[in-house]
């Protein structure tokens, strides 16, 4: 290994997992990000807007990576980031007397850029997350997964997560 900044990158490790230590260099994975958002505005553009201003969209994106209990995960080969996940903890909690008490890791999103997608990287950086949110003490592992994206569904199911309820949607 060696260091790079921010990134420890194994050499000739294509699709090698990281923590990424802090939300203050999510202006890195705005490519990507932009990327997994042109299908969700392409699907729904009446839900999801183009992203016009990258400092606008860079300073909500590290602002919402930095929140307390997100972890951000990079897939690299060599110095290049080619996916990231982004896992959020949450605190112990019941939602009523009716539930048991959950501590819930989050898959808030993951990317991988099209060049490297069928390859694997999601899956790993899917079984780092899970990783790390049994390690912090998680009972239970989420994600939403939009309608369109039969990839992300096909993924999810393959880690192990399993529909536990449905939203439904109709525009007014």
């Amino acid at each position: 290994m060696f260091n790079t900044g921010p990134f420890f990158i194994p050499k000739g490790a294509p699709g090698a997992i990281h923590q990424h230590p802090t939300a203050a260099q999510s202006a890195t994975l705005l490519p990507l990000l932009k990327q997994v958002h042109a299908l969700h505005v392409a699907a729904h553009p009446d839900i999801y807007a183009p992203i016009t201003d990258d400092t606008a969209i860079t300073t909500w994106f590290a602002a919402h990576c930095d929140a307390t209990g997100t972890k951000i995960l990079t897939a690299q080969d060599g110095d290049q980031i080619i996916g990231f996940a982004i896992l959020k903890l949450s605190p112990q909690h019941t939602h009523t007397p009716l539930h048991h008490p959950q501590r819930t890791g989050v898959i808030d999103l993951i990317c991988v850029h099209s060049d490297h997608q069928r390859r694997g990287v999601a899956g790993r950086l899917m079984t780092h997350a899970q990783t790390l949110a049994i390690d912090a003490g998680a009972t239970e592992l989420t994600a939403s997964v939009a309608a369109f994206n039969t990839p992300s569904a096909h993924l999810m199911a393959q880690c192990g997560l399993r529909p536990l309820t449905t939203r439904l949607r109709k525009a007014l």
